[in-house]
């Protein structure tokens, strides 16, 4: 296990956290009372969330066996919610879409725009979700950095963690879902 070691580290571990926080809130709070094990396992994968989220901020990268053991777990949270069969095709479909188009924008920018791990996020994630939640979904997702990098005047080059923004969004559109 990691510990922090400095000052600068715990400062961006306790903002992360209270960044989450509201947003892990509410979701909670969304799924009370909670009557099935699905309700459990929502709030259980949405604290695992919570945890990648930290180890992007830290380290611009999330542990592998971690990420996958997660998505997986989000998948069959995807399942065990009992939509419709169309619903996921729908689902598959929209993000097929957005990926084409950070594809196309990548291969004309001819640079990497999002990591490997957000690929895998957003379409673990975006199936637990609403066809219709989708678009709101990745609007909060994509708003807050876009935000944040305005207000600090960063410059676009700047790497950004994107799994805390995926993962607050995806809290948010589920609570209003």
């Amino acid at each position: 296990m990691h510990r922090l070691n400095s000052g600068n580290e715990r400062r961006i571990v306790f903002r992360t956290c209270i960044f989450m926080a509201g947003p892990l809130l509410a979701f909670t709070y969304s799924q009370l009372p909670i009557l099935s094990p699905v309700s459990y396992l929502a709030i259980g994968l949405s604290l695992a969330w919570v945890y990648l989220s930290v180890e992007d901020v830290l380290r611009l990268s999330v542990p592998t066996r971690a990420l996958y053991l997660i998505c997986a777990s989000t998948c069959v949270l995807a399942i065990l919610q009992q939509k419709p069969l169309w619903d996921y095709f729908m689902v598959a479909g929209y993000l097929a879409c957005v990926f084409s188009t950070v594809w196309l924008f990548q291969v004309i920018k001819t640079k990497s725009l999002m990591g490997f791990a957000d690929y895998f996020t957003m379409f673990s994630l975006g199936l637990t979700l609403e066809p219709h939640m989708l678009g709101p979904w990745l609007l909060i997702a994509c708003s807050i950095p876009l935000v944040g990098l305005l207000a600090r005047r960063r410059s676009w080059s700047t790497k950004v963690p994107f799994i805390p923004y995926l993962t607050a969004g995806w809290m948010l559109a589920s609570t209003l879902s």
